[in-house]
């Protein structure tokens, strides 16, 4: 936005008065005269020290109305003749109409002089020089003029008017409200010194509300509009901090009334486009963004903003253009190029999508968003290791850990057999692949012995949601939900809970809350679920995939097929099915499921066993690639998992060749399933509580906790390298070797990995620094 004026009551010096001596009515005619052919004739006659013909003259224009100028004529004239009260009264009067005109000030000033009234003739000088003082940028012998103009005179508005206008630009904010009210007691309807008091209150909103008073800052902007209720930033700043507040229709309401008194305020139509689009609303998010776009053409927040709304749509192409053009404009914006490797992911091209990651986190390096997704994308890269990827997320781990607090003792009792408070931390409990696998423990789970708090983060609750709350409730657990807050508040809500298992359910996938998990809240923490670290000649290819709305990646995989030599006529590329029913119904389009690799499928394995349609995977290095292969090998279905390329080729063409056998296989496929432990939630839930109890006696014992762990590692790492002796018998303690034992299994990622879903940034321009220029930025993710 514009940076709104301050306004300071400046001097005016005393011009003369130009005289036209061709042009005018002549003396005679001067009962004629009216308006402002009487005042120009006035100021000639007065200039040729006619004071009394020009004293008449004044008195005309006066009858007419207020007029400053004629005043001060009046007053000169009256001077001239020796009438210094009644001259003084109309300077007086031209001050109250205009209390900036410096040549009634001073002529003030000079009757005070010449009748000997020091004091009096003081004010007006000492508030000019503070005026001058200003201009030439000496604030404070300008405060010292202006301080000693009021001391002379209390009731001086104008003075405290100006001695608001320097403290507010140095930042004083108290102070310069304070000489507003100041001025404002003296002269109510002062309408410089209301205006410059509503930029001062917005400005001291954002400062209180930066500092975590938020309700506060909420009433400073009120305040500010009591004092000038058109002011728009006042009520752009209140539709920011309804937004942080979660009231977003209050938030909507004070944007559109922003853009109502400054229709150029491109941060209001950018902050009523990321509201529309977390609410779903993609085609009037689009139009907020355009129309930001249109009031600014470069604005790299929106130009971003719109292309991750693209990038939902699967409007690939629009979306690159428009992150392109985001990074044209601000050449360092670090989430632009973080939601180009969302693009680049998207598209299949995962080499690039990695690079356009660390591009963002060589801009920023704590940008959280890019750190993990560079991560996940490490899992489907054929090169990956599992070496590579635990040095890869320990790096992310340490670098991450230094931005929270850490809790480094808890108070929870070291009874082994007490029951245990089990915390399960996710924005997951929606219809969401995740959902799938947290139902059994929170059905199944003894909650005499095992109760469960659920710290919920789901953005938009659906019937699943509410299902889980209620049998939670219902059983004796807690339900918090937690969507909003703070991460750190988040910690400090466990650790009052006193939880004794913190179980987190999304890890690097989008709005996981793995700044709770940094605090260390809990004794111990868990990560689960979320994350885990060729043709028959008549059959066809059925591959179903979000960018596949769009033309371009269509066209650009049906050409990677056929460079191997599969022709596009026998590929159907199919794109995201919204209804869950008729995603399940898509499996009737399929024969036999090919597992991808060396990032394999978890949720669609199951939904394809479920449907009758057999799976094939291939076995790998990284525990990402074998997912595929713990499931089968659960549901009896090991033949399927192949150990090379070679024979998941020949495991494929196995199935497809014996139609009749496919055919039993299809019909007895849900039979299995339903009936193997990976559908027997009871049982599961058993062994899952025995290993929460195994955590927990350990703990009980004195085991070293998971980051004591790795610092040993650590240590022990350097103490080869350096030869320490020191070190190398830390660890060789029998404990030590019992924890550096198990730190090696721990290296795998955990068993179950469900959702892919990368971290998109849309940048809301939040809260103004100050509320005349500087916007600050906050990150709403998807």
């Amino acid at each position: 936005m514009g940076q709104p004026a301050v306004d300071s009551v400046q001097g005016k010096e005393c011009n003369g008065v130009a005289c036209d001596r061709n042009g005018g009515a002549s003396p005679g005619n001067k009962q004629q005269l009216e308006g402002k052919e009487a005042l120009r004739y006035a100021n000639i006659l007065r200039s040729r020290n006619k004071f009394a013909d020009a004293l008449h003259l004044y008195n005309v224009v006066l009858e007419e109305g207020t007029n400053v100028e004629a005043l001060i004529g009046k007053g000169i004239c009256l001077q001239a003749q020796s009438l210094p009260r009644q001259a003084i009264e109309c300077f007086r009067e031209a001050v109250k109409i205009e209390p900036e005109n410096a040549c009634a000030l001073t002529h003030c000033g000079m009757i005070y002089k010449d009748e000997g009234h020091l004091i009096e003739a003081a004010e007006p000088a000492y508030y000019n020089l503070g005026v001058v003082y200003s201009e030439m940028m000496q604030f404070d012998m300008a405060l010292t003029c202006y301080e000693k103009a009021a001391l002379e005179r209390p009731l001086y508005a104008e003075a405290y008017c100006n001695m608001g206008v320097i403290y507010k630009n140095r930042g004083e904010l108290e102070a310069a409200i304070a000489c507003y009210e100041r001025c404002l007691t003296i002269s109510p309807n002062f309408e410089i010194a209301k205006n410059n008091m509503a930029i001062a209150l917005t400005d001291l909103g954002t400062k209180v509300k930066i500092e975590g008073d938020i309700n506060q800052g909420v009433a400073y902007y009120k305040k500010a509009l009591f004092y000038n209720w058109h002011y728009a930033d006042a009520m752009y700043n209140l539709g920011v901090a309804y937004g942080e507040m979660l009231d977003f229709e209050m938030a909507i309401v004070f944007y559109e009334l922003a853009l109502h008194f400054n229709p150029r305020c491109a941060e209001a139509c950018n902050n009523l486009g990321v509201i529309y689009k977390d609410r779903d609303n993609l085609d009037k998010a689009v139009e907020c963004y355009q129309m930001a776009l249109s009031i600014r053409p470069n604005f790299s927040q929106s130009l971003n903003n719109l292309g991750v709304v693209y990038t939902v749509q699967g409007k690939m192409d629009a979306a690159a253009s428009m992150i392109e053009k985001a990074i044209i404009a601000n050449s360092s914006y670090a989430e632009a190029y973080n939601n180009l490797g969302v693009l680049y992911r998207d598209a299949g091209s995962i080499t690039l999508a990695i690079q356009a990651y660390e591009r963002c986190l060589q801009i920023d390096p704590d940008s959280r968003n890019a750190g993990q997704n560079r991560l996940l994308a490490m899992n489907y890269i054929d090169e990956g290791s599992d070496d590579k990827l635990y040095d890869a997320h320990r790096e992310w781990g340490k670098r991450f850990m230094k931005l929270y607090p850490q809790y480094t003792s808890w108070d929870n009792s070291k009874v082994a057999d007490r029951p245990l408070i089990i915390g399960y931390l996710s924005p997951d409990y929606f219809t969401h692949s995740v959902s799938y696998f947290i139902e059994a423990p929170l059905t199944h789970h003894e909650y005499t012995n095992y109760k469960v708090i659920v710290y919920s983060g789901v953005v938009k609750a659906d019937a699943k949601t509410l299902r889980f709350k209620d049998k939670v409730l219902k059983k004796g657990g807690l339900w918090r939900d937690i969507y909003g807050i703070d991460e750190k508040k988040v910690a400090s809500f466990v650790r009052e809970d006193k939880v004794d298992i913190l179980v987190e359910l999304t890890g690097h996938t989008a709005n996981n809350k793995l700044g709770t998990m940094a605090c260390r809240p809990a004794p111990i923490q868990v990560t689960w679920i979320g994350y885990p670290n060729t043709t028959v000649p008549n059959s066809r290819l059925v591959v179903k995939c979000k960018p596949f709305s769009c033309d371009s990646i269509r066209q650009k995989f049906l050409s990677t097929l056929e460079e191997l030599g599969l022709e596009s006529l026998r590929v159907d590329l199919l794109p995201l099915i919204h209804l869950n029913y008729d995603h399940m119904q898509a499996y009737s389009l399929m024969d036999i499921s090919l597992d991808t690799f060396p990032y394999a499928g978890t949720t669609t394995t199951c939904e394809s066993l479920y449907m009758g349609v057999p799976c094939v995977t291939m076995a790998g290095s990284v525990h990402a690639h074998n997912v595929g292969v713990s499931l089968l090998s659960k549901v009896g279905l090991g033949r399927l998992v192949a150990k090379t390329e070679d024979e998941y080729v020949r495991l494929a063409l196995e199935l497809a060749s014996d139609v009749t056998a496919l055919q039993e296989l299809r019909m007895s496929l849900r039979e299995l399933m339903m009936k193997s432990p990976v559908c027997d939630g009871e049982r599961f839930t058993r062994g899952l509580e025995a290993a929460y109890r195994n955590m927990w006696l350990r703990y009980c014992d004195g085991d070293i906790p998971s980051l004591k762990r790795l610092e040993l590692l650590h240590e022990h790492s350097l103490a080869n390298k350096q030869g320490s002796e020191k070190t190398a018998d830390k660890l060789a303690d029998p404990k030590a070797q019992k924890v550096n034992a198990a730190v090696e299994l721990n290296k795998q990622p955990p068993t179950v990995e469900v959702d892919k879903q990368p971290q998109i940034t849309v940048n809301g321009v939040m809260s103004p620094e100050s509320s005349a220029s500087v916007k600050m930025q906050i990150r709403w993710s998807h």
